[in-house]
């Protein structure tokens, strides 16, 4: 797993790359419920207020669908418990992709839910998503259409590692093969 930009030192834990289920003929991440792809500039992902965009394919396993609530993306590292600023986790029980951010103007240290979506198809079926602030409006895309959008107003700013996967200690991992992970810091 590497940052094509050279922007982050990126380490992986149980993560293995495998070009037995790949997007486009490229070779793919797989996260176990136990892994995590930790990147070590948390400052790329400081956009405060300000515009940003993050995509990725995801195949989830049938762990996944059936295990515990997993996390999927967190910037806030190993942060335990329900905080942001911004995380994106799987609950299989509803299977619910769920898009959390800290809200500026609440006053609790809660993330609020900014918007779901229902995972059709299961296990073993590639998604693409995308999540995208433009002027504060954040709108969720899957497989190129807009599916959600919310005008909660939240800021990012992070000091810990950001996580594709679980965090020690905290939720495990919404595990199966992800490919082509990004985050654009468009401020």
């Amino acid at each position: 797993v590497v940052d094509a930009l050279g922007n982050s030192v990126i380490s992986t834990s149980n993560v293995t790359m495998t070009s037995d289920q790949a997007v486009l003929g490229q070779k793919s991440a797989y996260i176990p419920d136990n892994g995590r792809v930790t990147f070590s500039n948390p400052s790329l992902f400081n956009v405060g207020t300000g515009d940003f965009t993050i995509g990725f394919w995801w195949r989830p396993d049938a762990w996944a669908v059936t295990d515990d609530f997993g996390r999927v993306f967190n910037t806030n590292g190993d942060n335990l418990g329900n905080t942001g600023p911004f995380r994106i986790t799987f609950d299989p029980g509803s299977s619910h992709l769920r898009f959390y951010a800290e809200s500026t103007t609440d006053g609790n240290a809660f993330a609020e839910h900014l918007f779901s979506y229902d995972l059709t198809g299961g296990a073993n079926t590639w998604h693409h998503f995308m999540v995208s602030r433009d002027n504060g409006q954040t709108t969720l895309y899957v497989n190129g259409s807009p599916e959600a959008s919310s005008a909660i107003s939240y800021h990012l700013s992070t000091s810990n590692n950001p996580t594709l996967g679980g965090a020690v200690g905290d939720y495990g991992t919404a595990s199966g093969y992800f490919q082509d992970f990004f985050w654009m810091n468009e401020t």
